[in-house]
């Protein structure tokens, strides 16, 4: 089974669109495309996660040092010195 797929181009409008019928076995452009912005998308998906796990394992980094030098201020005995 064949397409009849339309391309149009980004450099110039005035141009009338040409015609391309896409044979058995070709991968459309419209695919191809679409294909593309899937890609795009995951990586961008994947990206933003590791930048929250980065960012939210530093902030528990810092955390549990502000919270060891807190407990560890608490933890001196509250005795007259001799």
């Amino acid at each position: 089974m064949s397409a009849q797929e339309i391309s149009y181009e980004a450099a110039s409008p005035t141009t009338t669109p040409a015609f391309h019928v896409v044979r058995d076995g070709e991968i459309s452009a419209s695919f191809r495309r679409r294909a593309f912005a899937h890609s795009v998308a995951r990586t961008q998906r994947t990206v933003a996660a590791r930048t929250y796990a980065a960012l939210g394992s530093m902030a528990a980094a810092f955390t549990a040092a502000a919270v060891t030098i807190v407990w560890a201020f608490l933890a001196i005995p509250n005795t007259p010195l001799p």
